[in-house]
């Protein structure tokens, strides 16, 4: 890796995006399997592929598996792709309903 490019540790890893019942909308609008859902989630907090693994007991073939194949059901090529594509998924959620909207305390 190129000194210029920094990796997000497993100490430093990025917050939340939503709360699980935003995930779970989200996984829905997106067709996500249980899984690919839980991989995705770790991938937008910048989880690598080895710490995907370690959190969720699987091997690291099997996140490999499960990153393609989140990949091709999002129409994406790239890691980065799926961030985005989430955050578009609940752009599109919030803006048809209160439903998964976070709730104000």
């Amino acid at each position: 890796m190129a000194n210029d490019q920094q990796q997000v540790s497993g100490g430093d890893r990025l917050p939340e995006l939503f709360t699980g019942r935003e995930w779970k909308a989200i996984a829905g609008l997106l067709g996500l399997p249980p899984r690919q859902a839980q991989v995705a989630r770790l991938i937008c907090r910048g989880c690598t592929n080895s710490e995907i693994a370690g959190d969720l007991g699987m091997q690291l073939d099997t996140v490999r598996m499960h990153t393609r194949s989140l990949y091709r059901r999002l129409g994406i090529g790239r890691r980065v792709g799926v961030p985005v594509r989430v955050v578009l998924a609940h752009r599109r959620l919030s803006e048809s309903g209160p439903s998964v909207r976070r709730r104000r305390r």
